[in-house]
C-alpha cells in the first residue's frame, strides 16, 4: 500500500492530505474512526520502491498515529469500561528487580515520569470531552488509580511523582470548577456535623485543621476522610494518611500541638489523648518520640 501511497503524491508532498483520505476510505470502507490506526500500521509494513521518499511519510503517518488518534482510543476505552487504564505503569511495576537493575534507576526513573506525563495528557483530553458528572467520575477513577499505585512503590520519589500528579489532576478540577461562578456559589462546603472526638465547635476543627490541606501537607480528600472519622465517628482511620509535603513533620506536629493547647479544657492527663490523634492517624509519627517532642 505505501507504494501506492507514494504514487499519488505530489512531488512536494503538497496534496497528502488529500491522498490520506482517499486511501483510507479505499482501505476502511465501513467504519474509519476505529480502523485508522490498523490502516496506518499497514501502510507502514508494506515493500517500497521509492525509498527516498519515506522518511517524510513515516513522520506523517506517526503524527496521525500518535496524536490524532491514539488518545482518542483512550476515551473510547473510557466510554466502555468506565475505567482509565493504567497498562504501561502496571507493567512497568510487574518489571523484575533484575530487569530494573538491567535498566538502570536512572533510566527507570525517566521512564517512570514519561509515562506519568503520558498518562496526563490522556487524562486531559478524555477530561475535557466529558459532562460535568462524568468529569467527577473520572478525576475520582483516575486519582483512586494512582493512589492504589503510589502504595506499590518502595521509592520515595517514585511516590513524589505520582503525588505531584495527583495534585495536579486536583488543582486543574478546581480550576475548572472555579471558571462557573454559579457552580461556586451552589457549592457546599465540607462541614463537621457533629464533634465526638473532644466536643469542640465544629467549625473552629474544621478552621484549625485546614492548614494541613492549606499548606499541601495532605489533600483534601484526606483531609475530609480524618475529620469525619476521627472527630465525627470518633474511631480510628483505617489506613493512616501519608504527609506528602518532604520535611513538614515538625510542622504538622506544631498544629496538632497547638490544637491541644488551644482547646484541651483538661491539660493534665489529656496529652497522650491528642498524641495518639496525630500518631494513630497519621504515618511517620511514632507515639513514643511525641511524647518527647511533641511541644518541640
Amino acid at each position: 500500500m505505501i507504494n501506492e501511497f507514494l504514487k499519488r503524491l505530489n512531488p512536494d508532498f503538497s496534496n497528502i492530505d488529500e491522498v490520506y483520505n482517499e486511501l483510507l476510505t479505499i482501505y476502511n470502507p465501513d467504519n474509519i474512526n476505529t480502523s485508522e490506526l490498523t490502516f496506518i500500521n499497514s501502510v507502514k509494513f508494506d515493500n517500497v520502491e521509492h525509498s527516498e521518499n519515506v522518511p517524510k511519510l513515516s513522520m506523517y503517518l506517526g503524527a496521525k498515529s500518535v496524536i490524532d488518534w491514539q488518545d482518542i482510543d483512550y476515551y473510547n476505552h473510557y466510554i466502555k469500561t468506565g475505567s482509565f487504564g493504567f497498562s504501561m505503569l502496571h507493567s512497568f511495576n510487574s518489571k523484575t528487580q533484575k530487569q530494573k537493575e538491567i535498566v538502570g534507576k536512572t533510566i527507570e526513573y525517566q521512564e517512570f515520569i514519561g509515562t506519568l506525563n503520558t498518562y496526563k495528557i490522556r487524562y486531559d483530553y478524555i477530561f475535557n470531552k466529558l459532562d460535568k458528572d462524568a468529569k467527577k467520575e473520572f478525576k475520582f477513577d483516575f486519582c483512586d488509580q494512582l493512589e492504589n499505585l503510589k502504595s506499590k512503590q518502595t521509592e520515595t520519589k517514585f511516590k513524589e511523582a505520582i503525588n505531584d500528579l495527583i495534585k495536579s489532576v486536583n488543582g486543574a478540577s478546581q480550576q475548572n470548577d472555579n471558571n462557573n461562578t454559579d457552580e461556586v456559589k451552589q457549592k457546599k462546603e465540607f462541614e463537621l456535623k457533629e464533634n465526638n472526638f473532644d466536643k469542640v465547635q465544629p467549625d473552629k476543627v474544621i478552621n484549625h485543621f485546614k492548614q494541613l490541606v492549606d499548606n499541601g501537607y495532605i489533600t483534601q480528600l484526606n483531609f475530609e476522610i480524618f475529620i469525619e472519622t476521627v472527630f465525627e465517628k470518633n474511631q480510628i482511620v483505617t489506613s493512616k494518611i501519608e504527609i506528602i509535603k518532604q520535611n513538614s513533620k515538625s510542622r504538622v506536629r506544631k498544629i496538632f500541638y497547638n490544637y491541644y493547647e488551644t482547646y484541651s479544657t483538661q491539660k493534665y492527663g489529656a496529652q497522650k489523648k491528642y498524641i495518639e490523634l496525630l500518631s494513630d492517624n497519621f504515618t511517620g509519627f511514632d507515639y513514643t518520640s511525641l511524647t518527647t517532642n511533641f511541644s518541640k
